[in-house]
């Protein structure tokens, strides 16, 4: 007869997913990418794992894998909970960036953002701008997933001076020659700046430059716009985001 082994899986919880009154799917993200593991019992108040499962919570799971390579919670470990409660922009930032890993981390490639992931949470723990930590995870999830944009030239005629704005339809920047021949939305200077930066600012960066509320707000919302199009997914957690 099968029996199960015990694996260690160490992760950030992402999703949970209610399937009887006290059990629950609970899905993380982890340096391997994205796991799912059954947990009986997680929704009691007396389930000693309660505290590990909570959502943006990084904790270390034991798990027993099945014969069929499905996962049941045995144990875990809380290591560090990314709520920041009583600050409603950086709940609502953090709203969004569950959102958008639960809904643009499907496959293998998800183990490349798990290090962007884990930064951008810590830097709103930690006070820096919960708006510029989310658009700067927003262009990595964008640019992994195989829809980030052009930003180092016009993507019509290749050239790299004059850039005048962004034709989210034809996939980045445009030059003054160009934009009347793309679809595209005339930007000013700055916000051509910041949203290079976003899509090309490496890890260690990340936390270098914060940048205005409303100017990460338009270009979030002008991103989602784009995901939406590209892919038909709709953020609903952008509502509260843009409200504030």
């Amino acid at each position: 007869m099968a029996t199960s082994k015990k694996v260690d899986r160490e992760g950030i919880v992402i999703h949970l997913s209610e399937t009887k009154e006290t059990d629950a799917m609970v899905t993380c993200i982890g340096e391997d990418g994205i796991f799912s593991f059954y947990a009986r019992g997680i929704n009691s108040q007396k389930s000693k794992n309660r505290s590990a499962v909570q959502p943006l919570s990084r904790s270390v799971f034991t798990l027993n894998e099945s014969a069929s390579g499905s996962y049941s919670l045995s144990e875990s470990k809380a290591i560090e909970s990314y709520l920041k409660d009583g600050d409603i922009e950086a709940m609502a930032s953090e709203s969004f960036i569950q959102e958008l890993i639960h809904r643009m981390c499907q496959d293998e490639d998800s183990s490349a953002l798990y290090p962007f992931i884990r930064k951008s949470l810590e830097m709103i723990k930690e006070g820096f701008s919960p708006y510029t930590s989310s658009l700067l995870l927003f262009a990595k999830v964008l640019s992994i997933n195989g829809y980030g944009l052009g930003v180092d030239e016009c993507v019509i005629c290749k050239k790299k001076t004059d850039i005048a704005g962004i034709s989210y339809e034809d996939g980045g920047f445009v030059c003054l020659d160009d934009i009347h021949q793309a679809t595209a939305a005339r930007c000013g200077a700055r916000e051509l700046k910041i949203v290079r930066y976003a899509f090309k600012v490496p890890l260690e960066s990340f936390d270098r430059v914060a940048f205005d509320k409303a100017e990460c707000t338009k270009i979030i919302m002008d991103l989602a716009h784009y995901l939406e199009n590209m892919v038909g997914i709709k953020l609903k957690s952008l509502s509260i985001l843009s409200r504030l």
